[in-house]
């Protein structure tokens, strides 16, 4: 792992644009259609072997009611866009995540390297996908940039060098989506792009041969969602397609088999979301259907802890959904949240909690294994690590649960076991 810092002011963080980027061919794979990457970064970032203070001003920056438009939480880190456009982040930083140029840090919160409040980052970002430990974005100019972890090749430049500043991989893209070691993008003409690792086939070409650029998987592709080293896609004409790792029926086609290749699974679908080890799809006519992994935590929310190898029908008037690992939430179509599955950390937000005890079991009581309403006037939800977070109509950000990392965004790492509204500064 590089140990070399790359540090920056925050006033060239404010300031950063992407119309300055210089593009550099990027490495090519032999094995699928390949995209031309670029190792290109903005050069308002300054690399140096000193290190330099970005968290210095954070206290002196006034703080305003910007409405938030998008939000993305990975493991332990978060992600916002505002109303214009300008990127947010907050939270862990051991591999250079929140893009300020510093990387490093433990297990626990470290001052000076992790953020407990969101500072401005990008400009010009219409969309957002955390992963586990890398981070995408997609630019008014449908540029997609990446940054973070890159052990197996998931930030798509050709390298496994991890990288503490955006670099641009690829144009054309019209959304991303990124997980554990993997990411994808759909281009303006509905192609498909995967890489990263691809030990149980999640790359769908047939292989088990980690990618470290983009490759052509398939066509007339309008969404896709990536869990942990399993995919899923809809295509234009409303089907979903499925395939890597099926070891607790993740794929829902009544099997347990991996799926090197992208196999049809149901009809119909609107919208998909994927989680470390479950999966959702809303119809068409809004009902919501889960299936896969152990649900140890009943996080597929059908009232039972029983594991799940095809889908089951759990809500209807469902707009959206997000899957973690043990837990879920849905926003139906008149605005309600609804949460479900563990709650440790309060991550269900409820105002309950499972404590520092935690063995992982579940605690009828504390844990639901059915959807309880949380909030109402919700937009959409997002999930990361143990926490969640959720946009209301009128723009404003909430979230509750792990704060171990600052990733709550509300200056302390103390744990909020009910919705907090964050505010992000001017």
């Amino acid at each position: 792992m590089k140990r070399k810092i790359l540090c920056l002011s925050l006033n060239l963080v404010l300031l950063l644009s992407f119309s300055g980027c210089k593009e550099q061919s990027g490495q090519s794979s032999s094995k699928g259609d390949q995209v031309k990457t670029s190792d290109s970064t903005p050069s308002a970032f300054q690399e140096t072997e000193t290190e330099s203070d970005s968290f210095s001003n954070q206290s002196q920056i006034e703080e305003t009611s910007l409405k938030v438009k998008e939000i993305s939480l990975g493991s332990c880190f978060s992600a916002a866009i505002s109303e214009d456009g300008s990127l947010y982040m907050w939270g862990d930083n051991r591999y250079g995540q929140l893009c300020n140029g510093k990387n490093g840090g433990d297990l626990a919160f470290e001052e000076g390297i992790d953020c407990n409040k969101p500072i401005k980052i990008l400009d010009n970002i219409t969309s957002v996908s955390m992963g586990t430990l890398c981070c995408s974005a997609i630019t008014s100019n449908n540029e997609l940039y990446m940054w973070g972890l890159n052990e197996f090749g998931q930030l798509g430049d050709g390298t496994t060098n991890d990288k503490y500043i955006p670099i641009k991989i690829m144009d054309h893209v019209k959304s991303v989506s990124s997980c554990s070691g993997n990411t994808a993008a759909i281009t303006d003409d509905g192609s498909l792009y995967i890489w990263g690792w691809n030990w149980k086939g999640q790359l769908g070409n047939g292989t088990a041969d980690d990618e470290h650029s983009p490759i052509k998987i398939m066509e007339n592709v309008k969404s896709i969602s990536l869990g942990d080293s399993f995919c899923g896609a809809i295509t234009e004409d409303g089907s979903l397609y499925m395939w890597g790792s099926n070891t607790h029926g993740y794929l829902g086609d009544g099997t347990t088999n991996d799926k090197h290749m992208p196999i049809k699974i149901m009809d119909h679908v609107k919208s998909v979301s994927l989680g470390y080890s479950s999966s959702a799809a809303i119809t068409e006519d809004g009902s919501l259907y889960m299936w896969g992994g152990i649900n140890k935590m009943g996080q597929l929310g059908d009232g039972t802890t029983e594991t799940r190898i095809t889908p089951v029908k759990i809500m209807d008037h469902i707009k959206s959904v997000s899957l973690d690992a043990d837990f879920s939430g849905a926003v139906t179509e008149d605005g309600s949240l609804y949460m479900w599955g563990s709650n440790f950390h309060g991550k269900l937000g409820n105002n309950n909690y499972q404590d520092d005890d935690y063995d992982y079991r579940y605690v009828e009581g504390i844990d639901s294994n059915t959807p309880i309403k949380i909030m109402d006037h919700v937009k959409s939800v997002s999930l990361g690590g143990g926490f969640s977070g959720a946009i209301t109509e009128d723009g404003s950000l909430y979230m509750w649960g792990d704060n171990t990392h600052g990733e709550l965004g509300d200056g302390t790492t103390e744990d909020r076991h009910s919705p907090t509204k964050i505010t992000l500064p001017n």
